[in-house]
């Protein structure tokens, strides 16, 4: 049988407890390179919004909280990322 309190109250621990965003390196690396190459800190502000506020369910389903494709997978990080 269903019991949906306890569903919804064990949704609402889930969320409490598991952040909606976390930072993925691949966005990292992008934000890293726009900066850096391209003086563009236009991610990178988007990106550090986003990780200030995780739990912000806003930002689930944003290109931020995609997985990466495999042409952007982040193969080596450097200290810091």
């Amino acid at each position: 049988a269903l019991d949906r309190k306890n569903d919804t109250d064990a949704l609402a621990a889930m969320r409490k407890a598991n952040p909606a965003l976390i930072a993925r390196n691949h966005q990292i690396e992008f934000a890293i390179q726009e900066a850096c190459v391209n003086e563009d800190f236009t991610r990178f502000n988007q990106l550090r919004g986003a990780v200030i506020d995780p739990f912000n369910r806003a930002h689930t389903g944003t290109p931020l909280s995609e997985a990466p494709k495999p042409e952007e997978t982040v193969l080596r990080t450097f200290c810091g990322t």
